[in-house]
């Protein structure tokens, strides 16, 4: 079992610590949890979206380098999924949530 604790300061992130490796900075998290046989889970993230989307970007290319199929695919599937999320004007899409709050 693993033990994982970030730090935040100031309401930003700030260091992880795994266990009893080195504590070490960060800029950005993003933390998503299922909890066991429920519906129920967490959804957090911290830090600025254009670091948040390199880091989500590179965890799928990760996927790919090292033969992750099953992870790149659900990814794959996800990024369509938002794609066609945003191009049906019934949905209610942040982009068309602003879009109506801005006239």
């Amino acid at each position: 079992m693993k033990k994982i604790v970030i730090t935040m300061k100031d309401d930003l992130p700030h260091s992880i610590k795994i266990d009893n490796e080195k504590t070490v900075p960060i800029d950005c998290f993003f933390l998503t949890t299922q909890a066991t046989r429920s519906d129920c889970g967490h959804m957090l993230a911290q830090g600025n979206s254009d670091d948040i989307g390199r880091m989500l970007f590179g965890f799928f290319t990760y996927c790919v380098k090292e033969n992750v199929p099953e992870m790149a695919l659900t990814m794959e599937a996800v990024a369509r999924d938002i794609i066609d999320a945003v191009a049906r004007p019934e949905k209610e899409t942040l982009s068309n949530v602003s879009s109506k709050t801005a006239h």
